[in-house]
């Protein structure tokens, strides 16, 4: 029978060692419970400047290499103009917009959903097919398999859009469920949890129109068209009048023409310098090169190259560009099929590239540096324009779309936007026109209820403003002048340089601003001192030595984009958001002055000192100066790290 002896201590160190050794080898080849734990996410993609920082480093932001992977505590930011698309380990994609930071949480005790902190800016979750349920520091959203969800940081809320499928919200405040096309508000303090009141069921797909049958008919206007029937060798020049073609035709559009095309109940326009074939594959038209217009009232297919196009009805106008087809639409739905389908409603503009991406436009941005209600006029002083202006449509529309004209710089490449009770464009630098349409219940926009012009301005606001009145010389010629002034009224030296000589006296006479005088000059000239020439135009003309000077128009007006209040405070402030921002400077008389909607005292001298805090999220502090009759003027200081 065995026999148990006692171990030496040799033999128990040893066994000690080995146990170690085993220990640590296990440690060093990565056992299941020694390893990291899986990253919350990865970074896929990007494009622009996106930056990072560890839960360790918060707020020590580094460059966000792809593959990058993040944890517990770790957040990702897009910069201005940037992007990125970031893989949950859910699978699902979350797709992060311009100015957006994310940081993310820890989960629940025994939960497997992503949690996120949208801290600014607005991302777009993307499910597979088995769906995605993501949780924010205020709620949580399940949406549905394909699903497509925007959450979007607002001023004390956030905002749970579901653009495709459903989603079931729930927050401290109760749970509710929202379909594509509806949107719901969860509130931060009070705990709300609200459906918009004009939220709409999502925009119907445009079904798949029947193949359009019977003959090609063809009306010609202009004398510079031509046809290249199927299997001919040449073109034949077609001559103005109706004329019917032959499916598979190549059709091009030369300048000063157009050609109006008609099959069964489908019709376009074919416009000038365009290359176009007719009736291929069952369509009534594909385009190859140029611009077209369709106005239908039933459904019209269009085969591009990257996908299709197809109207529910209404107008629309489409135009080939580098690699893609962009699409604008003025009345009615057209949905773009390529890749992915993106739905384009009147007042919005799309593309579809060729290589089948699809992208809507005309939605404008999602964030405004400062709101301006529909109608009103402003010059705007910023360091780094563009830039982001809401115009707000004060009760003139409920839904409406605002048009930009003139030179501009928006930094969503839009200068047309259509949405609710407002939208914000990116303008400048420049002046830009504007001007808001209402839209009616069947998506026609109307004539212009509102227009103003904008001016944007690349300016610091750290140049003295003038405290001197200017001074100007203007010969009386016949010509017309106009001068402009910045502060106070220029004195104006008017002379008439071919006088006669060896007179002893002048006369020069003067009329504007309602009244008619003779003033004495012992020379052919006289200087008007400032304010002896009141704003607004005046005529005259000198008198003397029997002869008579030719009329003469001088025009005084104010130069709007005169700087009109000088910031001792420089342009890079140091200040982020949410700091407090001491502002300095000194205004020209007679305006006022309110920042942070506040209005701040001048001294004798216009001079002020108030402290602000630059707004949370990150958008610019404005000084804010008006006038009883000059407009209204707004210097910009955006906080360290925004552009």
């Amino acid at each position: 029978m065995p026999t148990c002896r006692p171990r030496s201590d040799s033999g128990l160190v040893f066994a000690l060692v080995a146990s170690a050794l085993v220990v640590c080898w296990a440690f060093l080849s990565g056992c299941q419970s020694c390893q990291s734990p899986a990253p919350l996410a990865t970074l896929l993609g990007k494009s622009g400047e996106v930056v990072r920082d560890y839960q360790s480093a918060q707020n020590q932001w580094t460059a966000a290499a792809v593959g990058a992977e993040f944890s517990v505590g770790d957040a990702v930011r897009t910069q201005d103009k940037a992007a990125a698309d970031l893989k949950l380990d859910d699978g699902s994609v979350l797709r992060l917009e311009a100015d957006t930071l994310v940081r993310f949480l820890d989960r629940k005790p025994g939960s497997e959903e992503p949690a996120v902190d949208l801290v600014s800016g607005a991302a777009t979750l993307e499910a597979g097919s088995e769906g995605a349920l993501l949780r924010t520091s205020i709620g949580s959203a399940r949406l549905s398999g394909g699903g497509k969800m925007v959450l979007r940081r607002g001023e004390g809320s956030v905002l749970y859009r579901v653009l495709v499928g459903q989603a079931h919200v729930e927050s401290a405040a109760g749970a509710m469920d929202v379909t594509a096309g509806q949107e719901v508000a969860v509130s931060l303090g009070n705990a709300q949890l609200e459906l918009s009141p004009d939220a709409k069921p999502a925009l119907e797909a445009p079904e798949e129109p029947p193949a359009p049958t019977g003959p090609i008919v063809a009306q010609i206007k202009g004398t510079t068209v031509s046809l290249t029937a199927p299997g001919a060798k040449a073109p034949v020049r077609l001559k103005p009048g109706s004329a019917t073609l032959g499916a598979g035709s190549l059709v091009v559009v030369g300048k000063g023409s157009r050609v109006e095309l008609s099959q069964g109940d489908q019709s376009a326009t074919l416009n000038a310098e365009g290359r176009y074939v007719v009736g291929a594959g069952g369509h009534l038209v594909s385009v190859e090169q140029g611009s077209y217009t369709i106005r239908s009232e039933r459904p019209v297919r269009i085969d591009v190259p990257g996908g299709v196009i197809v109207t529910a009805g209404g107008a629309l106008s489409l135009r080939r560009e580098a690699a893609a087809t962009a699409v604008s639409v003025e009345t009615g739905t057209a949905e773009l099929r390529g890749r992915n389908r993106e739905t384009v409603v009147a007042g919005e503009t799309g593309k579809l590239t060729d290589a089948g991406q699809a992208t809507v436009g005309g939605r404008g941005l999602n964030y405004a540096d400062l709101n301006l209600n529909a109608g009103q006029g402003l010059v705007v002083h910023d360091p780094a324009p563009p830039t982001a202006i809401r115009f707000l449509f004060a009760h003139k529309c409920g839904e409406g779309i605002v048009r930009l004209k003139g030179p501009k710089a928006t930094a969503a490449g839009d200068d047309v936007a259509r949405g609710k009770d407002a939208v914000a464009l990116a303008v400048g630098p420049g002046q830009v026109s504007y001007e808001l349409a209402c839209v009616d219940e069947q998506g026609r926009s109307g004539p212009a209820v509102a227009s103003g012009t904008v001016t944007v301005l690349a300016d610091a606001g750290t140049k003295p403003v003038p405290q001197k009145a200017p001074s100007t010389f203007v010969d009386v010629n016949g010509r017309s002048y106009t001068v402009l002034y910045q502060n106070q009224l220029p004195q104006v030296t008017v002379r008439w340089s071919p006088a006669p000589t060896g007179v002893s006296g002048f006369k020069l006479h003067v009329s504007g601003g309602g009244r008619t005088r003779t003033l004495s000059s012992q020379q052919a000239s006289y200087t008007f001192g400032s304010g002896s020439l009141g704003e607004g135009s005046h005529t005259l003309y000198f008198e003397g030595g029997g002869r008579v000077s030719r009329k003469t128009s001088i025009n005084l007006s104010f130069d709007n984009a005169t700087p009109t209040v000088a910031l001792q405070t420089p342009a890079n402030t140091g200040v982020g958001p949410g700091g407090s921002l001491h502002l300095v400077g000194t205004a020209l008389p007679g305006w006022s002055v309110a920042v942070d909607g506040r209005p701040i005292g001048l001294d004798a001298d216009g001079r002020f000192s108030v402290s602000a805090n630059m707004p949370g999220d990150g958008r610019p502090l404005g000084v804010y100066l008006t006038h009883p009759t000059r407009g209204s003027h707004v210097y910009l200081r955006r906080p360290a790290g925004k552009r």
